[in-house]
């Protein structure tokens, strides 16, 4: 039994080094397409971490894991009564590996001096990356649109005018690892003092990796600010200084070094963002547009939304990952976009999986944070992290949320309860094992369909329709209870009677949603069934007031 303890233990760490590898690489996938592989991997440890449950003498509880499992409780409870349940299981699926990589990394918090060294491979590849891209591929694609400007439509902002992302989505997502990852290097810098620190020798191991670290946290500073991200930048200032002012008294020349090279890092930036922005078209930091109107119409207007969303379903919420498809319905007269997230994590899953639910949230991130006060290095970076949060949701992006919870984790010290396993134990385990198969079955299926439904997106943007209608129907195939599948095949099949099928589809499996019902109405008009074309049109109107495009299908009949 010990070998087989011996080698589970191998294949976790395996598993964990492979998640902090990954995530921060991939965060351009998605959770409900692609990234759904990626959730499968803690969903994996999890299945483990139950196997080795039941054969254990004695349960161990925390206060932690009892917020956990009612937070897990009630967002299972929203997944379940929501109306698209296969989207909403895949969130709960990814929630659930939040949990997941959090008890993987505390199972390693005995070996945390060495593996939080590990964090800064991916800290290392994100920085090569971005670099490349900031100085080779966005100075490359300004020249040639510049030089064919008739390919730019409507794209020109995003393409002239670029703001450094490195492998996230957003520019905010990167700036919100160079938070994280200030951290990681500072408190990797603290764990040298385990051994004494020989500036003087520099055939000192120590004193050589202490220089990696001035290296790349100088690029950190530098790359933080060309994101143009003001939130990131704000908060990664005051996490500095509040690191240098708290860890400064006990570890001053590492700390007064990394200081030092922040600020050299940070007047580079602005020499770098100067010249690049006059020559290549770089949107700077300093260049941003600060109006109170945009500003109204992007974040505070989706805050406002959002509230309103709670306030309709503050028990239940939408349902996990449904944002996207009900905010058209509580969208401001003010705003004229059409947010995917709610940018605030707490009113993120107020919207969608009701108040208790964020509540307990809240309460576990204030318990996790207590866990962490014999480290200050991390409380501090996990809080500014989470500060960030607050104006945008990084929880939505794997990547980040990956790699905060396993740093917390990794860190986290609290007491540990130990009861004697009752018959019962062994039961919930096996039932709780059984349901995490389910839930890694539903996210590979999730994941393998999110694969051809990214690429035959691709075929279709590039109008390869026949190889995107194939695409098309294998995602529908692998996973036939997606919305989003039916509703996008739905433009490339050649009869209407099978456009009008999948955006019926679509509209089945996704009620709240505006879209395929907007569809339906100039599909139904267009073939003389202007009964139907009034009954969706008017569907379309009541999931989405505000909707221009309606109101225009509206006053042309």
């Amino acid at each position: 039994m010990t070998d087989i303890n011996k080698y589970f233990d191998r294949f976790n760490l395996f598993l964990f080094l492979s998640i902090i590898t990954l995530s921060p690489l991939l965060s351009t996938w998605k959770v409900h397409y692609r990234g759904s592989i990626l959730v499968s991997l803690p969903l994996l440890a999890l299945v483990i971490i139950f196997i080795r449950s039941i054969k254990r003498k004695n349960i161990q509880f925390s206060y932690i894991y009892l917020f956990s499992f009612l937070f897990l409780l009630l967002y299972m409870i929203s997944s379940v009564f929501s109306p698209e349940k296969e989207l909403s299981i895949v969130w709960f699926s990814y929630t659930l590996s939040w949990i997941s990589i959090y008890t993987l990394a505390n199972s390693f918090k005995d070996k945390k001096n060495s593996v939080i060294k590990y964090f800064l491979l991916p800290v290392f590849l994100v920085i090569i990356y971005s670099l490349w891209q900031f100085f080779i591929i966005f100075p490359e694609t300004i020249k040639y649109f510049n030089e064919n400007p008739e390919l730019l439509n409507n794209l020109t902002t995003q393409i002239t005018n670029p703001r450094l992302y490195g492998t996230f989505q957003y520019s905010n997502s990167l700036a919100a690892f160079f938070i994280l990852s200030t951290g990681i290097i500072w408190q990797t810098a603290v764990s040298l003092f385990k051994n004494p620190l020989n500036l003087k020798n520099i055939k000192n191991k120590n004193s050589i990796f202490f220089f990696f670290l001035i290296f790349i946290n100088l690029f950190v500073s530098i790359l933080i600010w060309l994101t143009s991200s003001r939130a990131g930048v704000i908060v990664w200032i005051l996490e500095t200084l509040l690191l240098s002012a708290l860890v400064l008294k006990k570890y001053n020349k590492i700390i007064l070094a990394l200081t030092l090279f922040s600020i050299i890092g940070s007047s580079l930036s602005f020499i770098i963002s100067r010249d690049q922005s006059s020559s290549g078209g770089f949107e700077s930091i300093t260049a941003r547009d600060i109006s109170i109107g945009n500003t109204y119409s992007g974040k505070i207007g989706t805050f406002k939304g959002s509230l309103a969303m709670t306030a309709k379903h503050p028990f239940l919420g939408t349902g996990p990952g449904t944002f996207s498809h009900n905010y058209s319905r509580f969208r401001p007269e003010n705003q004229h976009d059409l947010p995917s997230s709610a940018h605030n994590i707490l009113l993120e899953i107020s919207s969608t999986a009701g108040l208790p639910a964020a509540l307990v949230f809240t309460l576990l991130l204030i318990m996790i944070l207590f866990s962490l006060r014999l480290h200050p290095v991390i409380l501090i970076s996990s809080s500014a992290f989470l500060f960030h949060s607050m104006v945008d949701w990084n929880f939505k992006n794997i990547g980040l949320a990956f790699i905060f919870f396993s740093i917390t984790g990794l860190y986290s010290n609290f007491k540990f309860l130990k009861f004697k396993k009752i018959v019962l134990f062994n039961f919930i385990t096996t039932l709780s094992l059984l349901f995490t198969l389910f839930l890694l079955f539903v996210t590979i299926r999730s994941g393998m369909g999110g694969f051809n439904f990214i690429n035959a997106d691709s075929e279709f943007r590039y109008n390869y329709y026949d190889s995107s209608r194939i695409l098309f129907q294998r995602a529908i195939i692998i996973n036939p209870y997606r919305a989003e599948y039916y509703f996008k095949a739905a433009f490339v099949q050649k009869e209407f009677d099978t456009v009008l099928k999948y955006f019926k589809k679509a509209s089945d499996l996704a009620p709240d949603w505006y879209e395929p019902y907007y569809h339906l109405s100039k599909v139904s008009f267009l073939l003389g069934d202007s009964v139907n074309g009034i009954l969706y049109l008017h569907k379309a109107q009541e999931l989405f007031p505000n909707s221009e495009e309606i109101r225009t299908l509206s006053d042309s009949l």
